[in-house]
């Protein structure tokens, strides 16, 4: 029932090529893991799970991440 509701979530996670994901079920409340690219598409998922479960739902954890890619140029 739970995931039926935060499918859409799931499908975003899938376009946005979340990375380490984990999605499972516990005592009633959907449990999310996984590694977005950017703090943008860790924002994204957040958006749409607030879209669907209000803004501070109680039925869905979710533990997003993202990578942060450091560049060092070096002038010669």
């Amino acid at each position: 029932m739970i995931m039926k509701k935060y499918q859409a979530v799931l499908e975003l996670g899938t376009q946005l090529n979340i990375q380490n994901g984990d999605v499972f079920e516990e005592n009633g409340i959907l449990k999310i893991t996984g590694t977005a690219k950017t703090s943008y598409e860790k924002n994204i998922i957040w958006d749409k799970i607030r879209a669907i479960g209000g803004q501070n739902p109680t039925d869905i954890k979710a533990d997003i991440k993202f990578l942060t890619i450091l560049f060092t140029t070096i002038i010669q």
